[in-house]
């Protein structure tokens, strides 16, 4: 009898211990909030308290990955982005362990997935994280039918199934050999459900943030209507101000939409609440900010980034910076001797390195006044870069070709931004004329708005044609992005239609 007892308590403590669950209790969703705001420390803690008293949850290992992933990606981190391979397997073990009728199980291994191929793919393993990248893919669409509700799933689904939707048609092929399919559209409705659900559960309350992050950046990037990327400002909250990552798309939403200074206040704000893993890209983008106000004390953000940032992207375009600031102030040699330097940094692999080397190569200095009414446009500051902008004009005749079609792109571009359409279109028309030959991208992007603006007067036929134009013209600049956009432009004519 005794014996047998003995066994029951033994088989009783081995089925506590194999019983392994995935579950947000309350020290969870600590870690979860601590983990967003890139405060590590506090999340650790968090962990800690729940595995005392839930041993047998295991959702701290996805926890783990999330600051491993905002530190390898964020952060450029090549010791975070090692972590990551080095605890995957022991990781998807641990949530493999737990049982299958639970929703989260499928969404947690499809993250872990997701933060891995984001890593690799931040540090030139595209092939992996190609792979990966469509293990998380099946397994987020499995959910999605089993749990259609589930709002985690949808906030992963939605940022996949967008960001799959704007890879470029020649890469398309590879999406269909992989089975998987992408959509602007329905990843952003996705998104959307839950930022827009008034639904006060601990779901949509924790994963909000997330789909609101991934938002931000899909309409700014994406769609070509600005103003319903501003309008996403409204549904940033006080609690958003403890994050540097919300702080940070918040910013970067307000300078994309011509708001510089209260990009500025956002800058300010974030910096100020960062924590035990600063985010010092932050630096980089509030140079940015001073800059386009033409703020030349912007020097020392962009210095302090230099020093700071462990990764490589945006280090060659901040020192291109901190040479259009000397050559603003009058020193063309100093603008001239920094930009021969460029060729000895370690280049990033965003288009705006590759831009700076581009502008070294040229081995002269861009005209300045050009220069103020550039970084004064892309403040919002329009009335100012008018103004500047004149300037250049009654010197028209001086200007080099590319110079002149400078001129007849940001005339354009000021033109759109206020409103005044005929005048916006004829510059633009200028600009495509002289440059659809050009390496610059002024004629793309020209045809790009051009498209923006029929579509704005319910031209849907002319708007197709100037996306498609803007489609056949190839330039060596941000040709991607560009193609991008005008991509989500025929969308949008479809789906009209």
């Amino acid at each position: 009898m005794y014996r047998l007892i003995i066994i029951c308590f033994f088989v009783g403590i081995q089925a506590t211990v194999l019983a392994k669950l995935l579950e947000f209790t309350p020290a969870i969703e600590n870690a979860f909030k601590s983990a967003q705001q890139l405060n590590t420390s506090e999340a650790k803690k968090w962990i800690g308290a729940d595995q005392r008293t839930n041993p047998a949850n295991q959702m701290y290992v996805v926890i783990e990955s999330y600051l491993d992933f905002f530190k390898a990606f964020a952060g450029e981190d090549a010791e975070a982005a090692r972590m990551i391979q080095q605890h995957k397997s022991h990781r998807i073990q641990k949530i493999n362990d737990t049982p299958d009728s639970n929703p989260l199980k499928k969404w947690a291994l499809a993250t872990i997935y997701l933060h891995s191929a984001a890593s690799r793919s931040k540090f030139g393993d595209a092939y992996s994280a190609a792979l990966e990248l469509r293990k998380a893919y099946f397994l987020l669409n499995e959910n999605e039918i089993r749990y259609p509700s589930f709002v985690p799933n949808k906030v992963s689904l939605g940022f996949l199934t967008a960001l799959l939707g704007g890879i470029p048609p020649q890469y398309q092929w590879v999406l269909k050999l992989a089975s998987m399919d992408g959509d602007v559209i329905a990843g952003t409705n996705l998104l959307y459900s839950v930022v827009l659900d008034q639904d006060e559960s601990v779901f949509n309350k924790l994963f909000r943030t997330e789909a609101l992050f991934f938002l931000t950046f899909i309409e700014a990037n994406l769609n070509p209507d600005k103003s319903i990327a501003e309008k996403l400002l409204i549904y940033f909250t006080k609690d958003d101000e403890q994050s540097p990552l919300m702080m940070y798309a918040k910013a970067n939403l307000e300078m994309r939409t011509g708001k510089n200074d209260d990009a500025l206040k956002t800058l300010h704000l974030a910096i100020d609440h960062q924590t035990d893993e600063p985010l010092f890209y932050l630096h980089y983008i509030r140079a940015e900010a001073m800059l386009r106000k033409l703020d030349f004390s912007a020097k020392k953000e962009y210095d302090f980034f230099l020093i700071h940032f462990k990764g490589t992207n945006y280090k060659l375009d901040a020192r291109r910076k901190l040479a259009w600031i000397d050559l603003l102030k009058g020193d063309s040699l100093s603008y001239l001797r920094q930009m021969k330097q460029l060729h000895t940094f370690q280049s990033g692999q965003v288009e705006s390195d590759k831009q700076a080397l581009r502008e070294a190569s040229l081995l002269r200095a861009p005209d300045s006044t050009l220069l103020k009414a550039r970084l004064l446009f892309d403040g919002g500051y329009f009335a100012r870069a008018e103004a500047v902008l004149s300037q250049a004009g009654k010197h028209f005749i001086l200007l080099k070709e590319p110079e002149k079609l400078e001129y007849y792109y940001r005339t354009g571009r000021i033109k759109h931004a206020v409103r005044d359409f005929s005048e916006a279109l004829r510059y633009y028309q200028l600009c495509i004329a002289k440059g659809r030959d050009r390496q610059e991208y002024y004629a793309a992007n020209a045809a790009l708005f051009s498209g923006e603006i029929y579509l704005l007067r319910s031209d849907s036929n002319e708007a197709k044609k100037m996306f498609e134009l803007c489609l056949t013209l190839k330039p060596e600049e941000y040709s991607s992005g560009i193609h991008a956009k005008a991509r989500a432009g025929l969308t949008r004519i479809r789906n009209v239609k």
